[in-house]
């Protein structure tokens, strides 16, 4: 599996403990955190406070296709997790199929 480690500890944004993202320097981490506090605030949810921007313990974790290389996104950025686990189930989620891109699993199933 192309499993991939990110390049250097990242920055995890946490709202109420839960990692909802990351960055890979402070300013990165600053706007993905204000963008996803905006996407909670407009979806109604109700928090204590804004996302607290914390240095990772460890690397995460990065998902690149077998087909073409392509790298799972977010944001439009190279998309991080915690671990190999975490990285397959939302990637399967966007369309992935273990670690094949939902373009090339498209590109697969044409005559």
């Amino acid at each position: 599996m192309p499993f991939l480690p990110a390049p250097r500890p990242c920055w995890l944004i946490l709202i109420e403990g839960d990692r909802v993202g990351c960055g890979a320097c402070w300013g990165q981490a600053t706007t993905l955190a204000a963008e996803v506090w905006a996407e909670e605030l407009e979806a109604g949810a109700k928090a204590d406070g804004p996302p607290v921007i914390e240095r990772a313990d460890g690397l995460c974790v990065l998902l690149a296709c077998h087909g073409c290389g392509e790298r799972a996104l977010a944001f439009g950025r190279p998309a991080h997790w915690a671990g190999m686990v975490d990285a397959l189930k939302d990637a399967a989620e966007r369309g992935w199929v273990g670690d094949a891109c939902p373009a090339c699993i498209a590109a697969d199933l044409m005559p």
